[in-house]
C-alpha cells in the first residue's frame, strides 16, 4: 500500500468518525432509539431450562436502560426471594418469583429515554408507563416462563386499596407473590438514586414502607419485611469490606 493510499484511507476514516459524532450530537431521539434497538441484547426465547434464557443478563440490561446500576434487578430478585421465603412461599413458587423479579419491567424496554430523563414524568408519560405491566406480561408469556410469573409481572403495580394498575385489584385479590414483588421493588427503588431524585437511607425507606402499609402494600408482608428481611440487609451493609471505621 502506497503512502498516498494510506493517507486517503485515514482521511476517509476520520471523516466517518466526524459524521458519527455529529449524528450522536444532533440526531433526533427517534433515530438514536432505532440505532440502540439494533444493538445486541440478551437472548430470551427458549424454555426456562435453556441456556439462552439468561435472566441475570436481561436484568442487567433492563436495569441500565431504566437509569439504575446494573445490579438493580438482581437486588429486587434477592429481596423478593428473601421476603417470599419469610412469608412461607414454597420453593417452586420462590423460583418462579425470582424469575418474575428479573423480568418485572421487561415491558419498559422501549421507554428508556422517558425513564432516564433528569425530571419527573409528565401525566401523559405516566399514563404511557402504565402500559409496561401489560406489555411485560405478554412478553413473559411468549418466552415460556408460564402463566404465574407472567401474571405477577402484570400485577406488581397493583395496590392494596385498589388504586394500582392495570386492573385495579384490591387486597387479597392480588396474588401473594405479586404483593411480595411490589414491596421488593419499592424498597430497592427508593433506596437508590434516580436522575430526578436522591435516594432514601434505609431507615427513611422503612418509615415510608410502614406509612404505606395497608394502603399500597400488604401490612402483614411489611411486618415480615421489617422483622425478617430488613435486619439482614443492615447486617450485610455493615459487613461490607472497607465500611468499618
Amino acid at each position: 500500500m502506497t503512502i498516498e493510499l494510506l493517507l486517503r484511507v485515514i482521511g476517509y476514516l476520520s471523516l466517518l468518525a466526524a459524521i458519527a459524532y455529529l449524528v450522536y450530537l444532533f440526531a433526533p431521539p427517534q433515530l438514536l432509539e432505532t440505532l440502540r434497538s439494533r444493538l445486541p441484547r440478551p437472548r430470551l426465547h427458549g424454555p426456562p431450562e435453556s441456556e439462552s434464557l439468561d435472566l441475570p443478563a436481561w436484568g442487567r440490561y433492563m436495569s441500565e436502560l431504566e437509569g439504575y446500576d446494573s445490579e438493580h434487578a438482581a437486588r429486587i430478585a434477592t429481596l423478593a426471594r428473601k421476603l417470599g421465603q419469610a412469608a412461607g412461599l414454597p420453593p417452586d413458587v420462590l423460583d418462579s418469583l425470582e424469575q418474575a423479579a428479573y423480568l418485572h419491567d421487561l415491558g419498559q424496554e422501549d421507554m428508556a429515554p422517558m425513564l432516564s430523563k433528569p425530571a419527573p414524568l409528565t401525566p401523559s408519560e405516566r399514563e404511557k408507563l402504565r402500559e409496561h405491566s401489560l406489555l411485560g406480561e405478554r412478553m413473559v408469556r411468549e418466552i415460556g416462563l408460564g402463566p404465574e410469573p407472567a401474571l405477577w409481572v402484570r400485577w406488581h403495580h397493583e395496590r392494596m386499596d385498589g388504586t394500582g394498575y392495570p386492573d385495579g385489584l384490591m387486597g387479597d385479590a392480588i396474588p401473594l407473590p405479586a404483593r411480595v414483588l411490589a414491596i421488593a421493588e419499592f424498597y430497592e427503588a427508593i433506596t437508590h438514586r434516580r436522575p430526578f431524585r436522591e435516594a432514601l437511607d434505609p431507615d427513611e425507606a422503612m418509615a415510608e414502607l410502614h406509612r404505606l402499609a395497608g394502603i399500597s402494600y400488604d401490612s402483614r408482608l411489611v411486618s415480615v419485611f421489617a422483622e425478617s428481611v430488613y435486619p439482614r440487609l443492615l447486617d450485610s451493609e455493615s459487613s461490607r469490606p472497607g465500611d468499618a471505621p
